[in-house]
């Protein structure tokens, strides 16, 4: 009598663990839409190691008191990135305050230093895979 129920559990488990995650081929495949066909490439700069990226521009709206109490909307420049991408001297990286976010766009060289709002993280997850990085970065530049 205690076979089966243990045996019924482990049949149980088995079959949730070989069910295909639909969301998870979801985010991967709109990632690679994106990356196809909404993209840009950037150069990611952290001190003097760069590397040439795919990255879809977006922005994030953010809500912050001031000294008077006022409420202020800002909104600032994000990229998305493959996580994956992030690659610098053969290391894998995450974004870091001070990294550079580099494109050319009709002429012009646009600089971007990430950086988070206030004390907001300068970077997130924009799934829940883990596969692509929103970056939140501040304008520093155009040359």
């Amino acid at each position: 009598m205690n076979r089966l129920p243990s045996l019924g559990i482990r049949i149980v488990a088995k079959a949730l663990t070989t069910m295909p995650d639909l969301l998870q081929q979801g985010a991967a495949w709109l990632s690679t839409q994106l990356k196809s066909n909404v993209s840009g490439d950037v150069i990611y700069r952290r001190g003097a190691t760069t590397v040439t990226v795919s990255a879809v521009r977006g922005a994030t709206q953010f809500e912050e008191g001031d000294d008077f109490g006022r409420l202020l909307r800002r909104e600032i420049r994000d990229f998305l990135i493959e996580a994956a991408d992030l690659v610098l001297d053969s290391v894998l990286i995450q974004p870091e305050r001070g990294d550079q976010i580099i494109f050319t766009e009709a002429g012009f060289t646009w600089t971007y230093e990430v950086a988070g709002p206030g004390n907001e993280p300068p970077w997130r997850w924009s799934d829940r895979h883990h596969t692509q990085i929103r970056i939140h970065t501040k304008f520093t530049g155009k040359a």
